[in-house]
């Protein structure tokens, strides 16, 4: 229920704003998104839904960019085919954890996952 009065709050007063500031507009479509019955709050489960949906199409990205990147179709991404990104050349052997000169789809997205968790305790961090 927590969650559910926050977001709405949120949504409000964001709402006056969103006409002309891009990024309340991104919250107010994701609000939208997420509010499948149309009540102006989230319940816990229509965020889970929405959530395993954002997630499904984050993971074919994910598959069609480490397929672009795999030029060789060997399944892997070795140091040649890792200069299609800078951040994925630059850190390429923190990525490599087991140092065998190649990135699998497990250690990228292992890498990826790690990154989305420091990110999100640095902002969970920032706010209190």
């Amino acid at each position: 229920m927590k969650y559910a009065i926050a977001l709405t709050l949120i949504a409000l007063a964001g709402t006056a704003n969103a006409q002309s500031d891009p990024a309340q507009k991104y919250i107010e479509s994701a609000f939208q998104a997420m509010d499948a019955n149309g009540d102006r709050q989230i319940s816990r489960q229509e965020f889970d839904a929405f959530m395993l949906k954002r997630m499904a199409v984050q993971r074919a990205a994910f598959d069609a960019g480490f397929a672009a990147a795999d030029e060789n179709g060997d399944g892997f991404i070795d140091r040649k085919e890792a200069k299609i990104n800078d951040q994925l050349s630059q850190n390429f052997d923190l990525i490599d954890s087991n140092a065998d000169g190649k990135v699998s789809k497990e250690e990228l997205g292992a890498a990826m996952v790690a990154a989305m968790m420091a990110e999100t305790s640095a902002i969970s961090s920032s706010a209190k």
